[in-house]
């Protein structure tokens, strides 16, 4: 299988879900606009930065487990790993691949999300209601559920049980940083700065070591996947 036939199929299996994830701000957003001008009801402000935030993390989620686990499920598997070119170059046109199609993703949910906010005349959010953390921990954490959801997906046949494990141990690392973060900052940093803020920093450190163990071991586990 040649990349570029590997690029469009990959693209061909994931469009459905990504449109889906793309179509979700404008609903939610809808949703949130109609509640805010019912009678009685004064318009709020909506945090639709917030919104796209958690929706972009989803993509990530869900491109990640959707890497292996239909092909395990369609037993396609077998077939795509015996193809005449080596493993790690499968791994890296489904990266490419799924890498495109997110940016893209990306792009209509900002547009999306900011277009309708400006049409609907919705407030943004304080700079205190977005949490400054987010800004530099996004990138960290896009990355680091989509390769969860990959090494979940090597291992399991469906995508959507790849998804919620993958989501699962976000969260679990999640709290374990974030417990491991404000422990640091309290222990060697009270009276000095900011525990808060020194707790996200070291959390983000946390997350930074992790991270190229977690892509390594997705694709250590795909490199030894035997096809079905």
């Amino acid at each position: 299988m040649r990349g570029a036939r590997l690029i469009k199929k990959e693209i061909r299996q994931v469009l459905g879900m990504m449109v889906f994830l793309c179509v979700l701000p404008a609903v939610l957003l809808g949703v949130q606009w109609f509640f805010a001008y019912l009678p009685d009801e004064t318009p709020n402000k909506v945090n639709y930065f917030g919104l796209a935030y958690w929706i972009i993390l989803s993509m990530a989620a869900a491109l990640g487990s959707a890497f292996l686990a239909d092909e395990n499920g369609a037993r396609t598997a077998s077939f795509l790993l015996r193809q005449p070119i080596s493993r790690r170059r499968i791994f890296g046109l489904k990266l490419l691949s799924h890498g495109v199609l997110f940016l893209a993703g990306v792009l209509v949910v900002a547009m999306t999300a900011w277009g309708f906010a400006r049409y609907c005349r919705l407030l943004p959010p304080a700079p205190s209601d977005w949490n400054d953390a987010r800004l530099y921990t996004g990138p960290l954490w896009i990355l680091l559920i989509y390769f969860l959801g990959v090494c979940f997906s090597v291992v399991l046949d469906r995508a959507i049980t790849a998804f919620l494990a993958a989501g699962a141990t976000a969260a679990i690392v999640w709290a374990v940083t974030l417990w491991a973060g404000t422990g640091i900052a309290a222990r060697y940093m009270r009276g000095q700065t900011d525990d808060f803020r020194t707790a996200q920093l070291i959390m983000n450190i946390l997350l930074t070591c992790l991270l190229p163990a977690v892509a390594a071991l997705s694709l250590w586990l795909f490199s030894r996947k035997e096809g079905r």
